[in-house]
Parts: C-alpha cells; sequence; structure tokens
C-alpha cells in the first residue's frame, strides 16, 4: 500500500481515511478471512468511501456471502439513493497471513457473481499489509487489469466508529471452525468426492486439525493460509500447494496413489503416475505430452514432498 496523494489520471482505486480504517479494523477484529462490498457514495466510481459487511460464513481461508442478506442489502442502498453500481461492483475481501494473492475459490467467485454488472473489481487485503487489486469489464470483448490502490489523504478523517463496526461484525460475520463442517461440504470437491467424503468421518476425530498440522510441523502461516478442504487433506496425511509453494487451493496434491495437477489452460486436472512415470488427462484419460516444463515441475514437487506424504507408499514402490 502506497502513501501519497493519487494522480487523478491514473488508473487507481482510492480509499478514504475512514474506508480503510473500517477495513483494516474488519481484516483484525476476527481470526479468519472476512469479505463485503465496497461503497463508491460519490460519483467517482474509483473512489471507496465505505466498506459494508454481509451476512457470511468465514474460514481461515474462505468467505460464502449469504444471498439473502446480499439482496437486501442491495435494496437497502437502493433505499438510501445508491445505484447498483456504487454498491455491488467492487468486491473486497481479507486474507490472513501474508499472501494477497487470489485462490482459485476467489476466482471462481469472481466469475461467477461478479460477471452480470458492467465492470467488477476484486480486492484483497493480507494480514500482513500486501494488497491485489484487479478490474475487469464485462462488455465488449471483455478486458482485465490490475489496479494500483492507494488512500486518499485529501479526504477528511472524521474519526473510527468502533462500537458501530464491532456490532456490525458481530451482526454480520459467523466465524466457522473447520471441525464442526459436515460432511456433505466435503462430498462437493472432485476428484473423488466419495472417497474425500469417507476420510472426512475419520477427521471427525480430530478435535483440532490445525493443532494435528502444527503437531505435523506446518508453521502458523501456512496453516492460516490454508482453504478448509486443505486441512482436512493434511491432517489426513495429503499435501496441498501451488507453484509457489504456497500452502493453498488445489494446484498440486496426491490422493489414491497419483499426484493431481491443476492445468490452467486445459482447465482440468492431469494425472501423474510416480511408478510408471506418466501423465494423462483426468477427463479423457490420454497420456500427455510435449509439456515437458512443468511436467518437469510436478516430478520435481513429488520428490520434494514424498518425504511427507503419509498415503504414497507408491513411492516406496517406485525405488
Amino acid at each position: 500500500m502506497e502513501y501519497k496523494k493519487p494522480i487523478k489520471s491514473d488508473p487507481i482505486l482510492r480509499f478514504t481515511p475512514y474506508a480503510y480504517a473500517k477495513l483494516l479494523f474488519m481484516r483484525d477484529v476476527g481470526e479468519t478471512e472476512v469479505g463485503g462490498y465496497g461503497i463508491t457514495g460519490t460519483e467517482d466510481p474509483m473512489l471507496v468511501t465505505d466498506f459494508a459487511l454481509v451476512k457470511q460464513e468465514c474460514t481461515m481461508a474462505s468467505v460464502e456471502l449469504d444471498e439473502e442478506d446480499s439482496g437486501l442489502f442491495a435494496e437497502k442502498m437502493l433505499d438510501v439513493g445508491l445505484a447498483p453500481w456504487q454498491t455491488g461492483n467492487i468486491w473486497i475481501h481479507t486474507h490472513p497471513g501474508d499472501c494477497p494473492k487470489p485462490s482459485k475459490t476467489d476466482e471462481e467467485n469472481f466469475v461467477k457473481n461478479f460477471g452480470h454488472p458492467h465492470w467488477s473489481i476484486m480486492y484483497i487485503l493480507a494480514e500482513g499489509g500486501k494488497d491485489y487489486c484487479r478490474i475487469k469489464f464485462n462488455v465488449g470483448p471483455g478486458f482485465e487489469s490490475k489496479l494500483d490502490v492507494q488512500i486518499d489523504y485529501s479526504i477528511p478523517f472524521n474519526g473510527t466508529n468502533k462500537d458501530e463496526w464491532e456490532k456490525e461484525y458481530d451482526e454480520k460475520v459467523i466465524e466457522c471452525k473447520i471441525a464442526g463442517f459436515s460432511a456433505t461440504k466435503i462430498e462437493t470437491f472432485t476428484p473423488y468426492s466419495n472417497d474425500y467424503c469417507d476420510r472426512f468421518q475419520t477427521m471427525k476425530t480430530y478435535k483440532d486439525p490445525q493443532a494435528e498440522l502444527a503437531r505435523m510441523g506446518y508453521s502458523d502461516e501456512e496453516i492460516a493460509n490454508l482453504t478448509d478442504k486443505a486441512v482436512i487433506d493434511l491432517a489426513d496425511g495429503k499435501v496441498v500447494v501451488d507453484e509457489d509453494d504456497d500452502f493453498i487451493d488445489l494446484d498440486i496434491y496426491t490422493a489414491n496413489g497419483v499426484v493431481w495437477y491443476w492445468h490452467d489452460k486445459k482447465n482440468e486436472y492431469v494425472v501423474y503416475d510416480p511408478v510408471e512415470n506418466t501423465f494423462r488427462w483426468e477427463d479423457s484419460g490420454k497420456l500427455v505430452k510435449g509439456e515437458k516444463d512443468w511436467m518437469d515441475d510436478v516430478r520435481e514437487w513429488a520428490d520434494n514432498h514424498a518425504n511427507i506424504v503419509k498415503s504414497g507408499e507408491f513411492y516406496e514402490q517406485s525405488r
């Protein structure tokens, strides 16, 4: 976050001191992610004057907004004279830890829930202060671009409103612990959804999966960046990392004796069998050829993590 006077001609998302102070409060008051809408209460669509929550269930790595309350929020904003583009186009949420990078869940949510307005913005503020901001245009050929973010200190700051902010947080945010999730939620993940559901039954024996991960040697920062499902996978002997070795989402992991790697361009998983040293597309089952660079990365990842992938007896078979 840069603290300097904005140059009006630059494509910059700007926060008033009040809006940014409230966002910092909402980020730090709990232990989970928190999400809501940036309100632009002036004619300037790039000036966020407030940050508003709707009812949501949050974990350390996810935010699920309540659709009914989101609808009520939109109606309330209309009643006070604000247009939909002033209240529903800027999606803001926080990340525990230092990584503001959008997860696959974030990207899917941005496509699914913010594809209807002519334009929309995703802004992520991490606990360590790093941020990420991107604008997309949903009309014509479409266009996406990252944005700089600044606080506009030319706007007077009339102070915080701690009591009202705490009340809003308490009314809107439900902090969820992974041990309280239902097996039904795990069933929605693919591949091997039934297998995930079965393994979740054994996970119920863990009163505190995060503590189990700490016992296994994962740092507090790594655990804080885990998705809900990753907590279950790791505590059950699985490993989930992305290409930067951040412990987020399902870019690469092991299950049922093979390694699964998410291929962004094909939008499907590639299955790597370390015993046969072969790669196959998940959907067609055809062998993958001619993509040596990322194949080598998957092989290297598999070798580097063989000693901590508890379900990977196939490594012993392949040596």
